[in-house]
């Protein structure tokens, strides 16, 4: 792999300009004690303004709901339990919520029109009020990295589908990095027999879908009751299902469907990797079909761009690693806003806004990775925010964009 010229934060300069307007910075801990704020998370969002920045210390915690442009932050390297269902609602553009290092039972979306960023979230501790590790409702920019979230298993806990990993509804998400799972869904009951469908990974309805370098499992199919009752077994969840699928990574990222229950009157089907309208999909192990009316398989593959830093640091490089075929080019745009520029279903576009010079950091070499830093300031505050994407020049001329990456320093 191939080292670029990193960028310097003159770059900084520029977004750190965007950061003075010193909003204030508000400490949450369960413990108390000297400069802490509260101890509650829901008590810090009532009393911050928008732009103002929480900072969460490990502890256990309710759960909450944000209906304000906040940045909400735990701590690297230790625990933030949220106990309850964390809820995000009426964050409107063009304003931006960002939640990172945090671990709740469920997350919930509804009513966004600004944009969503979680980094670093996990849901996984579903409960049959709240099947899914993650829902969305009417969310336009969601935005989702190295997280976990898990669907509810059925198979001893109630008469109904498995629950999904992530469900969206009238939704865009970009989930990069990451890893879902559907639950198995119930078992078949005297009155119906046939076993209950598993939860896809990540469900939805007319909803778009960009998956980066993440894997995702269908949950199993119940089985039916039994020989006195019986039936057929119940379907497994799909990997990925939504109006427009477009999938990219590496061949260590696997979609697989669930498998199907058993039954006295025949199995279920197994999850498909991938049910759309459309879909676009490379690089990624499809280890069950494919359906959709469209199908695109892009050769050479999608790009994509993921963090080799394990975690942001103030004063420290930052490194990122540019997925892609040989001797195309790479130019590193770096702004402080989310945007969606002409988005079109299958194929990506740029996704944020270009408040620094483009300039190319460097040319893929034959090994398929570019690795580029960004110098972090040390003045940088916590809860500072921005974010990453790759332009890239293919050899053929055709410019192809990455997924994009939200960086937070806690």
């Amino acid at each position: 792999m191939k080292l670029s010229r990193s960028l310097s934060f003159a770059l900084a300069c520029g977004l750190l300009a965007g950061a003075a307007g010193a909003q204030a910075t508000w400490i949450v801990d369960d413990d108390g004690g000297p400069g802490v704020h509260f101890t509650n998370i829901q008590f810090a969002i009532d009393a911050a303004s928008a732009g103002d920045v929480i900072r969460v210390f490990p502890g256990s915690y309710t759960g909450f709901t944000l209906r304000k442009a906040l940045v909400i932050v735990g701590q690297p390297g230790e625990t933030v339990s949220v106990h309850g269902q964390a809820r995000v609602r009426d964050i409107d553009a063009p304003y931006k919520a960002v939640l990172s290092l945090l671990s709740a039972y469920t997350w919930e979306l509804d009513d966004c029109s600004g944009a969503v960023l979680l980094d670093r979230c996990d849901g996984w501790l579903p409960d049959v009020a709240h099947v899914h590790g993650f829902s969305s409702t009417a969310c336009t920019d969601v935005r989702i990295q190295l997280s976990r979230f898990v669907g509810l298993d059925l198979f001893s806990n109630g008469y109904m589908d498995g629950g999904a990993g992530v469900m969206l509804s009238l939704s865009r998400l970009q989930l990069s990095d990451s890893w879902a799972e559907g639950g198995q869904g119930a078992a078949g009951t005297f009155c119906t027999g046939h076993g209950y469908h598993g939860g896809p990974a990540v469900g939805s309805i007319m909803s778009v879908i960009h998956v980066y370098r993440s894997s995702l499992y269908g949950g199993p199919g119940g089985d039916d009751y039994g020989i006195f009752c019986g039936g057929k077994g119940g379907n497994g969840g799909d990997a990925v299902a939504g109006k427009s699928v477009l999938v990219a990574g590496q061949p260590e990222n696997v979609l697989t469907g669930g498998y199907g229950g058993t039954g006295t009157q025949g199995s279920g089907s197994p999850g498909r990797s991938i049910s759309s309208l459309e879909a676009r999909h490379s690089g990624v192990q499809m280890t069950h079909q494919v359906v959709a009316s469209t199908v695109q398989v892009p050769d050479p593959p999608d790009p994509t761009l993921s963090f080799k830093t394990p975690q942001p640091i103030a004063g420290q490089p930052l490194r990122f690693m540019v997925h892609g075929p040989q001797d195309a080019i790479v130019t590193l745009l770096v702004g402080r806003e989310p945007v969606l520029v002409a988005p079109t279903a299958l194929k990506e576009r740029r996704l944020v806004t270009l408040d620094q010079d483009r300039s190319p950091v460097g040319v893929i070499d034959s090994s398929g990775v570019l690795i580029t830093k960004i110098e972090l300031p040390s003045s940088a505050p916590h809860g500072f925010t921005f974010l990453v994407q790759a332009e890239i020049l293919y050899p053929d001329g055709e410019t192809r964009y990455t997924n994009s990456l939200t960086v937070v320093l806690p």
